[in-house]
């Protein structure tokens, strides 16, 4: 998981302030994501969410997934007692994940209360029609967008893929990289085993600006492609980002050549729009 706790590498030359005149800095963490600092004396628990354009409190993101097993296999998932199973999309029952939704939580608890240097905007999972939740977050700010992904049952496998990453300002052929740890906690005999942490170099790459047609109409969108490069191998992610809707798409390659796909169906406002 990401570090809470962060060495400061080195400030970026500009300051900056949000819709409520909140001053703030952009730091660079020891995983090289750029986060906001703000004077100990503010303490408002909204501070990591004002500047959100995209990941706006009270906002929901639905997606849907697909996963396609490494022999062609497409499947879904079934949750029952805790454990999950995979299951053919045609014998689907009441205990089957049809969707994952993304919701933007307000304030930073309970978080916070666990972790007093949390510096991201707070966003749930919840993998319907389950009725319970994870919570982890969100980083997003003038330089980054920067997201945990759902890492629940079958979604465990996305830690060793690249998380969604942009950096601005977008442009085709910008290219960064940033590196993590990854703990043992994530294997599974699924689809790999091992102990202790490694360590996962990513490397992202604008290669397109297109409109496309989606579920939303004709949107401009970004094309990124990834890799995480281990002792364990390679993962791939492609992501398809728009300035207004986030991640439209999430093209993940897994560890042991899986592919799940994620793609945004719905996205709703805090006003239900």
């Amino acid at each position: 998981m990401k570090h809470i706790t962060y060495i400061i590498l080195f400030s970026l030359v500009f300051s900056c302030s949000n819709n409520n005149d909140i001053n703030y800095t952009l730091t660079l963490d020891n995983d090289g994501i750029t986060v906001e600092v703000f004077d100990t004396t503010v303490k408002d628990e909204n501070r990591f969410n004002f500047n959100n354009k995209i990941f706006t409190v009270g906002t929901k993101f639905i997606y849907n997934y697909e996963f396609i097993s490494k022999d062609g296999d497409s499947l879904l998932i079934n949750v029952k007692n805790n454990n999950w199973t995979f299951i053919p999309k045609n014998n689907s029952d009441s205990t089957t994940i049809t969707r994952i939704d993304l919701d933007v939580k307000n304030g930073l608890k309970p978080i916070i209360d666990q972790l007093p240097d949390y510096n991201q905007t707070i966003i749930s999972y919840t993998l319907k029609p389950l009725p319970y939740y994870n919570l982890t977050g969100v980083v997003e700010n003038e330089a980054n967008i920067w997201i945990h992904p759902p890492r629940a049952y079958l979604f465990e496998i996305l830690e060793l893929n690249p998380f969604p990453y942009v950096k601005y300002p977008l442009k085709v052929g910008e290219k960064w990289e940033w590196t993590l740890k990854v703990g043992g906690q994530w294997s599974d005999p699924r689809w790999k085993v091992w102990e202790g942490n490694i360590t996962n170099n990513y490397n992202y790459e604008i290669t397109d600006n297109l409109d496309l047609e989606t579920k939303f109409g004709k949107v401009r969108c970004y094309i990124i492609y990834a890799t995480a490069k281990s002792e364990l191998g390679i993962t791939k992610l492609r992501a398809v980002f728009n300035e207004k809707l986030g991640f439209i798409e999430l093209n993940y390659q897994n560890i042991d050549n899986s592919i799940i796909n994620l793609n945004l169906t719905d996205k709703i406002d805090k006003n239900g729009v």
